[in-house]
């Protein structure tokens, strides 16, 4: 599993950057259930460099899945607001 992700300021966008997910309880990154990935905020600046002016952008996101002959599965790509903080 596989959390492709970019940050999207106003007209700029940020590369898309990748994540392992992987299972909660397990640590795992293969088998069945839920899965998460963490998006931390240096993440975040290495997608959009310089970072957002501080303003809220979005994050952009889609989730890819593998099995184990090689074939992938693509959601489609979602939205979620966010805000960080700039020093």
């Amino acid at each position: 599993m596989k959390l492709t992700y970019r940050v999207v300021d106003g007209e700029v966008e940020g590369s898309w950057q990748a994540l392992p997910m992987s299972h909660p309880e397990t640590g795992t990154h293969t088998g069945t259930g839920t899965f998460e990935a963490t998006v931390v905020a240096e993440a975040l600046e290495a997608s959009l460099d310089p970072p957002s002016s501080g303003a809220p952008a979005t994050l952009e996101y889609y989730v890819q899945a593998f099995d184990d002959r090689g074939n992938r599965s693509e959601g489609p790509t979602d939205t979620v607001g966010i805000e960080y903080c700039l020093y």
